[in-house]
């Protein structure tokens, strides 16, 4: 079997804007009568960054998402990562330093950013 190894690096993420790959057919649900299981893929164009799973079983088992409107806006929420966090940097640089940034325009990018987190956008 080969070995597979992981690089770290620190401070670094796939780049944005990350998207929701379902509305490509990108979401496999698989039902046999008694489970179903769900995969929603995130991903950065052709990388996959993350995956959100659902799963429901009748004996239950494992902590997990059991429901689609749940794995979808978990989904919704990991996409948004990236413009999150250029949207809280601008408001912390907004706070620290307000005279090299527009506010309008720093306000603007946080409201979308959380739009696109909460599957608005």
């Amino acid at each position: 079997m080969p070995e597979h190894t992981v690089t770290e690096t620190k401070g670094t993420h796939t780049p944005g804007p990350w998207s929701l790959h379902p509305m490509s057919g990108d979401v496999q649900q698989v039902e046999n009568g008694t489970w179903t299981f769900r995969r929603v893929v995130i991903g950065a164009g052709n990388k996959t960054v993350a995956e959100a799973l659902m799963w429901t079983a009748p004996n239950g088992g494992y902590p997990r998402v059991d429901n689609v409107d749940e794995q979808d806006a978990n989904a919704h929420l990991i996409a948004a990562a990236p413009e999150l966090l250029t949207a809280l940097r601008g408001l912390i640089g907004l706070h620290d330093d307000p005279t090299p940034y527009d506010s309008a325009t720093t306000i603007s990018a946080a409201r979308v950013a959380i739009a696109k987190a909460e599957g608005r956008s």
